[in-house]
């Protein structure tokens, strides 16, 4: 679980930098707030819907963002420096490699 946080840090960055520089472009905005908006209806459903085990929480749900996310994490890995993105695409492939009997199986 590691491995996984260079991917999931790299997501949530350029999606709070694509926040921050799309304020002034409407179209760039409206993506941009997308996985807010998941997220935040994410945890309404949670809380509005209680169920006596406390099994609400699916990830499938969360689904709908994932475009949006992914070009959060692209938007991240375009503005890292040069020297950086050998060291950074080395961590991102001993993730996909660690992940891949899950994925698989």
């Amino acid at each position: 679980s590691f491995l996984g946080l260079l991917p999931t840090l790299l997501a949530v960055v350029g999606w709070l930098v694509l926040l921050v520089r799309s304020r002034r472009a409407p179209p760039r905005l409206v993506v941009a707030l997308l996985p807010a908006l998941g997220l935040l209806g994410y945890l309404y459903f949670t809380v509005s819907y209680p169920t006596p085990d406390g099994d609400v929480l699916k990830a499938s749900y969360m689904l709908t963002t994932a475009p949006a996310w992914a070009l959060a994490f692209g938007y991240a890995l375009d503005r890292l420096p040069r020297r950086a993105r050998p060291v950074v695409a080395v961590v991102l492939a001993a993730s996909a490699l660690a992940a891949q009997p899950f994925l698989v199986y």
